[in-house]
Parts: structure tokens; sequence; C-alpha cells
């Protein structure tokens, strides 16, 4: 499975990002990936990107809580001076 994502992406890059329906496909394809091969420190960010960008309705409060606890505790690491707490964050 982790291969076929990968062939995926390669023949998505290829072209140019010039339709949303593109760009969607990569973050969920590069979502996909994220979940099959975990990397320390966890790249936050693009997990971030990909998930608000296939969850557009985040009120739900069971979808969100977890995620966004993560989020908060995220932002006070930083803000403390410690993002040793990124790698918590998956």
């Amino acid at each position: 499975m982790r291969h076929a994502i990968v062939e995926k992406l390669r023949n998505i890059l290829l072209e140019p990002a010039d339709s949303e329906y593109k760009v969607l496909y990569v973050l969920a394809q590069t979502r996909k990936l994220l979940d099959q091969v975990p990397r320390e420190p966890a790249p936050f960010a693009l997990h971030l990107y990909c998930h608000w960008a296939l969850h557009t309705d985040l009120h739900a409060y069971l979808t969100t809580k977890n995620f966004m606890e993560r989020v908060d505790g995220y932002a006070a690491s930083v803000l403390a001076g410690t993002p040793s707490l990124v790698s918590r964050m998956r």
C-alpha cells in the first residue's frame, strides 16, 4: 500500500497543481502516507494542513477535541521554549 501511495504522489506531482482537486488529492495521499510511516520528529505542520484540508467541518466536539488539544499543547510548548513536545503531537 505504501508503495502505491508513493507512486500516486509521484505521478500527480509531475503535473502542475492547477486545480483544487489535485491539491486535495496530494494532501489526502500525503496524510495516508504519514499515517502509515510515522516520522520522528512528527511533521506537525504538514499533518495539520492535511487534516484541515480534508475535514472542513471541524465543529463536531468529538472529532476535533483531541486534535485541538494537541494544537494547543504544541503552541504552549513553543511559547514556553520547549519545542521537544513536538514529538508528542502525533
